[in-house]
């Protein structure tokens, strides 16, 4: 019996992605970053274990590390391909077990995917879009669990 396994591509194929491992959380994110980049109202993340991806580049990626809102911190950082321009992960520093992959990429899931999670940085949200009622959390912000971690991390950046 074949193991499972989900896999995502962006547009082109340059880039391609495998994990062994299911599928942690799904959330929506309207951040300016997110509406900017993708054109979309939001973008649906997946939280997949590091440890258990898989990256295939035939082409040399494009990454950045945008600033957290209007402040001058780095969080994250951004992976698109360098060809087709697709948003491919988000990785958070303060996640370090843990990578986003754009849920818009997969092209196969062995796996059950997981429901929305929540929906972050809906202070965003642009008039025109409106929000499924799913009955999910929807977060101005960040979620609080995310929050609390942000809040730590970024007082030790601050030590420094």
């Amino acid at each position: 019996m074949a193991s499972k396994t989900i896999t995502g591509s962006c547009g082109c194929g340059n880039i391609t992605w495998t994990s062994t491992a299911p599928p942690e959380h799904l959330d929506y994110c309207y951040c300016l970053t997110c509406q900017r980049v993708s054109g979309a109202p939001f973008m649906a993340w997946m939280g997949i274990p590091k440890a258990a991806l898989q990256w295939n580049f035939k082409s040399k990626p494009f990454r950045y590390r945008p600033t957290l809102g209007d402040t001058d911190f780095v969080v994250s950082e951004r992976t698109c391909c360098g060809n087709d321009g697709c948003n491919i992960s988000l990785d958070y520093f303060l996640y370090p077990e843990k990578m986003h992959v754009a849920a818009s990429t997969i092209v196969k899931n062995d796996f059950e995917t997981p429901k929305v999670g929540c929906h972050i940085w809906t202070r965003h949200v642009p008039e025109w879009h409106v929000m499924p009622d799913d009955g999910v959390g929807r977060y101005h912000e960040f979620d609080d669990v995310f929050k609390a971690k942000l809040d730590g991390f970024l007082q030790n950046q601050e030590k420094k």
